[in-house]
Formats: structure tokens, C-alpha cells, sequence
């Protein structure tokens, strides 16, 4: 649906030097409705997320819809405080009337104008809105009109979001830093809501998000710290009593002495199982271009932020506020590193996969292997080092490296495999949709969540079990989205006959991994998992960077 303007039906008696309140428009990526209507329900997808949509209700004040200065000139009604029509709780209560925006446009007052709103914004004198305006106006005057108008929306809000908990000093940086950015949106854009963005990358929209969501009880992060620890706080305590004494023993789960023989030999098998199906799998393939895997990434990138209706976009930090182009970061999977220390890395993931199966499966298990003792890490770096010597085993895994997607946090690129099995390639094609949203996910992962990751004795849980929990999310609405459009059913599957994903593609992977995140969405709900996955937020899943028993890991 694209924007439309109210016509005028008479030209409104201008006072002196008041500004316009922009156009009046209707858009439905970014959720806005069309100006007539003074409330609104949520988008079908909608969970009542930071990013499920905004309304603007502004005056009309161009008859013909041009936004030439003339046109701004002659047409300039009373500015008003406009209410944002809430269709999500992060604009309730939220007005904006841009007043002095214009005049200052085409006088020289600029910088002041953004240096009083600051003042009024955190009660500081300040001149970075002159610095910028003397920066930027000769060469991007867009520049300037975005950050005038962003720097409105706080300041004349300022009470309500200082009492609803923004960080104020936070809010400036973040705005001068959007104002430059290849993704700011035009005021008068005729598909994307500025006032959304605004609320975004200035953190509105995230402390918002935060304050509709649950911590989790004691009870619950005793339980979940089980998942993230070999050896948690205490989880519960059982008492006995007898006639003379009452016991209190509390129970933990506890991991038994390290056999490093045990772990050898489990891991040799365990992982020669694993590479060889995986070779298996790519031994009859024909190429798959890269320019038609970019478009697959290209429609994820655009479905996801308008109709997934997920609280990445509230991140302020977003990859989508920066300008990041997924299709840009898309690597072929065969330049990846094969030296030792990039087959080591891969296997070092796989034998996460293996060793944490359940029950006699587990080598970790089995051999009372524990991550968080170095004696046991460096064992198991011993075992894989051996397992990489020269030979078939490490040809067999040099090809499987060739053939895996993944995401290199690092270098912000995703790697995936530019090859389709001959037979079978509808099902494979839509596989590899469900990968481009798994490492587009890790694209999008807050860095704060990989730091608390790291810091837990079962990364794995969290890295990629967590990722798996969303991607079936994802993958689940851009199945049904790629069903019902004919565009995206060429994008994804090309000249293939329609068939549906196999129902495998909907379940949760990566083994124990999945199944552990699983259980953390149960406890906890989707909505903190998303808070602690895109926003870092990460005590609403009952784990922080302070570790299991207070310390800083």
C-alpha cells in the first residue's frame, strides 16, 4: 500500500514563522493508517512487540502533495501537537508538533535550534547541535532536518520518557549517530515511518519493550541455571526429619571425574558419523548462483521488518538502523578458512553437537568431560588436534567446512554453500532459506547475549539452541509468506514446481542444544527470549555476565 495525501479542499490563513506538521499519509510496512482513523488494532502478526507498527496523525498542509520549499512556503497552517495513534505501547501517550522546524530550515538558526531542544531535552547547555549543523548542512541538509526533528520528538516527550526510565544522555548520541546513517528515513517518506525509526534508534522503543516484560521467579532461574551450569547454585533443597534432627540437603547437579580415553574414542566415532553424512550429502550437486541466493537474503532482510513483527528493529544498534545490506555480508561457503585452525573451530562446534546427546550418547557426559575446567578444554584440544592430522578423516572435513553456513561475528559476514543436490532440490532450496534466516539471526544477535554466552558453561545452549528456537519461529511465517506470494515463491524456490517445506525444516535443531533453549522458552515465553537475544536484556532468561555464583566469569 502505498502513502496518501490528503488533498487540501481550502488554503488555511498562514501565521508568521509557524511550521508545517508535515503530510498526512497512510502506510502499511511501517503500520501506519490512514489519517482519518483515531484508533487502531494490531497487525496479524503482532505480538505487542517494539516494532509492530505506528500511527501519525498529522494536518494536512500541501494541496498538491509536492514537498518543495515553495510549496512549504505558501501552504503553512497553525502547528498543532499531533497524538501518535498507538499501535504499539512505545508511542502511547506520545505528541509531536515540530514547531520552528521550518523557519529554522531557511534561516540560519539551525544549530541553536537543536542545541535549545537539547537544553530542554537534559536540562544542559549544549552546542553539538551547532557543530553538526556546521558540519553537515552544505553537503546534507536532509542531515540536519532529520536530527532537528528526531531531537522534537524527545524533547517535547521528554517527561513522559524520563519517568518511563530512558536514560537521557544515552538519547543524543544515538541521534546524531542515526541522522548520517544510509538507513534514516525522510520525514515525509512515502513507505517508512520516521517517527518510528526515531523512537528506535533513540531507545525509546526498547525501554518500553523492557517494561512490559516479567522477570523471571527465583524458582525459575534456580532451574534455568541447570541449563547454563555443569555445577549451578543449589536448585532446590529437600528436608528429613527424624525424631531428633531435621536435614536440609540441597540439590545440585554434579559431573563426575574426567576420563580423557573415554572422550577420545566417543568423539572419533561420534565425529567420523557426523562428517561422513554430511560429505555424503554434497557428492551429487550442480552450482547455485550466488546473485539468486542474495535475493533469498535480500526478501528475508525486507519480510522480517515488515511483517515479522519480532523487537530486533527496537534495538538501537540494529544492523537495520546502520544501513546493513544482508545480501552484502553473503559469502560463498568455499572461501571459508580451511587451515587447521579453521577446521578446528568447526569441529570444535561439532563436538559440542555430539558430545552433549543425551543419555549414553553424550560423550561429555560419558567421559565426565567439564568446559569450565581448563584441564578438560585442553584435553579436548588434544583430541581434536589429533583427529586433524593428515588424511582422509581431515579431507572429509576440509569439504564439510566448504559446505556449511555460518555466521563470522568478527567480519559481520555469513557464509553459505552455492550448491544444490540434483535430486531433491525444492526441499534443499527451501533448507537453505531456513539457513539464510539462521545466520541472519546471528547477524542481528545483540552483543551483550554472546558475551553472557560465552561466560556460561554451555555456550551451545544459548549460541545456537536459542537461534534455532527463533529461526523455527521465522521460518514458520516466511513458509506461509512464500505460500500465498507468487514473487516470493520465485525468489525462493525459482523454476521448481510449489511444494511445501519438509516438516522437519519447523522442528527446533541442533540436538540437546534446541531442546535446552526449548525448555528456556517454556519457562520464560518468546518475548524474553527475543528481549535477551536482540536487546541484550538477558536477566529476563535468568542469566548475566556475573556467572552462577556471583563472580564475574
Amino acid at each position: 500500500m502505498s502513502f496518501k495525501r490528503k488533498q487540501k479542499k481550502a488554503k488555511a490563513k498562514p501565521k508568521k514563522d509557524t511550521p508545517t506538521t508535515g503530510k498526512s499519509t497512510t502506510e502499511s510496512t511501517a503500520g501506519i493508517p490512514k489519517k482519518s482513523v483515531t484508533t487502531t488494532t494490531p497487525d496479524k502478526n503482532s505480538k505487542g512487540s517494539a516494532s509492530s507498527g505506528v500511527g501519525l496523525k498529522r494536518k494536512a498542509i500541501e494541496g498538491t502533495g509536492k514537498s518543495s520549499e515553495g510549496a512549504r512556503k505558501k501552504r503553512t497552517p497553525p502547528p498543532i501537537a499531533t497524538p501518535i495513534v498507538p499501535r504499539e505501547p512505545s508511542v502511547v501517550g506520545l505528541t509531536v508538533g515540530y514547531r520552528g522546524v521550518l523557519p529554522a530550515m531557511r534561516g540560519s538558526g539551525r544549530g541553536p535550534f537543536i542545541d535549545d531542544l537539547i537544553k530542554r531535552l537534559t536540562g544542559v547547555e549544549d552546542r553539538r547541535g551547532r557543530g553538526f549543523a556546521g558540519e553537515h548542512y552544505l553537503k546534507d541538509r536532509d542531515a540536519v532536518e532529520w536530527l532537528m526533528r528526531a531531537v522534537c520528538v524527545y524533547a517535547e516527550n521528554a517527561d513522559l520518557m524520563r519517568t518511563g526510565g530512558l536514560k537521557i544522555d544515552t538519547v543524543v548520541p544515538r541521534l546524531i549517530k542515526a541522522a548520517t546513517s544510509p538507513a534514516r528515513k525522510k520525514f515525509d517518506d512515502s513507505r517508512d515511518s520516521f517517527e518510528l525509526q526515531v523512537i528506535r534508534v533513540g531507545g525509546w522503543a526498547e525501554v518500553r519493550f523492557r517494561g512490559r516484560l516479567a522477570a523471571p521467579s527465583p524458582e525459575s532461574v534456580a532451574k534455568l541455571r541447570e541449563i547454563y551450569f555443569t555445577d549451578p547454585i543449589p536448585s532446590s533443597t529437600t528436608t528429613t526429619t527424624t525424631t531428633s534432627t531435621t536435614t536440609t540437603v540441597a540439590t545440585v547437579s554434579h559431573i563426575g571425574s574426567f576420563h580423557r580415553d573415554v572422550l577420545a574414542a566417543r568423539l572419533r566415532i561420534d565425529l567420523s558419523t557426523l562428517v561422513a553424512d554430511h560429505v555424503a550429502r554434497y557428492k551429487d550437486v550442480e552450482p547455485r548462483s550466488m546473485v539468486n541466493i542474495k535475493g533469498v537474503a535480500d526478501l528475508i532482510q525486507t519480510w522480517m521488518a515488515s511483517d515479522f513483527g519480532g523487537v530486533f528493529l527496537a534495538n538501537p544498534d540494529s544492523p537495520y538502523h546502520t544501513g546493513v545490506r544482508y545480501s552484502e555480508r553473503l559469502v560463498s561457503s568455499e572461501s571459508r578458512d580451511v587451515s587447521t585452525k579453521g577446521l578446528t573451530d568447526w569441529l570444535r562446534n561439532r563436538s559440542d553437537i555430539v558430545g552433549t546427546r543425551k543419555g549414553e550418547h553424550g560423550a561429555y557426559k560419558l567421559a565426565g568431560y567439564k568446559p569450565s575446567r581448563k584441564a578438560d578444554l585442553q584435553a579436548r584440544e588434544e583430541i581434536l588436534a589429533d583427529l586433524l592430522q593428515p588424511g582422509k578423516f581431515r579431507d572429509d572435513v576440509t569439504r564439510a567446512v566448504q559446505t556449511t553456513g555460518c555466521h563470522s561475528p568478527g567480519k559481520g559476514q555469513v557464509s553459505i554453500t552455492p550448491f544444490i543436490p540434483k535430486r531433491g532440490k525444492s526441499s534443499y532450496l527451501w533448507r537453505q532459506s531456513r539457513t539464510l534466516i539462521h545466520e541472519f539471526l546471528h547477524l542481528l544477535t545483540h552483543e551483550e547475549f554472546r558475551a553472557v554466552a560465552h561466560g556460561t558453561d554451555h555456550g551451545q545452549v544459548m549460541i545456537e539452541g536459542i537461534t534455532e528456537v527463533l529461526t523455527a519461529e521465522v521460518f514458520r511465517r516466511f513458509a506461509d509468506h512464500v505460500s500465498k506470494d507468487p514473487t516470493a515463491r520465485r525468489i525462493v524456490l525459482g523454476d521448481e514446481p510449489y511444494s511445501a517445506p519438509p516438516s522437519r525444516l519447523f522442528e527446533i535443531g541442533y540436538e540437546d542444544a534446541g531442546e535446552q533453549a526449548d525448555v528456556i522458552r517454556k519457562e520464560v515465553g518468546l518475548d524474553n527470549i527475543e528481549a535477551a537475544y536482540f536487546l541484550g536484556m538477558t536477566t529476563f532468561i535468568g542469566v548475566t555476565r556475573e556467572g552462577k555464583r556471583g563472580e564475574t566469569r
